[in-house]
């Protein structure tokens, strides 16, 4: 969601973002505030932030009582991945397991 009061439709940034797995992904480029439904089990990532010119929002929001994510490890074939700045630790993913779970009160 872009943050520009004159003009909210101008994400005020460019996002990358892969729908499907391996080589069915999908790569998607938003450049405008909009809104994506991603069906339960359905692979989404990765997703890139790049020429950001100023904030925006991404707003997450899911109907069951508990989101659980788990990583994949087949990226889709044309992704290339960004170098992280300098002195930024590099993490693992071959041995580090997300799973983010909420359950609300």
């Amino acid at each position: 969601m872009g943050t520009d009061p004159e003009d909210p439709s101008d994400l005020g940034g460019e996002v990358e973002f892969w729908i499907g797995r391996g080589e069915d992904a999908e790569k998607h480029i938003i450049t405008k505030s909009s809104c994506v439904f991603i069906p339960a089990g359905l692979v989404h990532a990765p997703i890139v932030f790049r020429k950001v010119r100023r904030p925006f929002k991404e707003i997450v929001i899911f109907t069951g009582p508990v989101l659980v994510e788990y990583p994949v490890e087949d990226w889709p074939p044309e992704y290339v991945p960004m170098k992280p700045p300098p002195g930024l630790p590099i993490v693992d993913t071959k041995r580090t397991k997300l799973i983010t779970k909420w359950v609300p009160k």
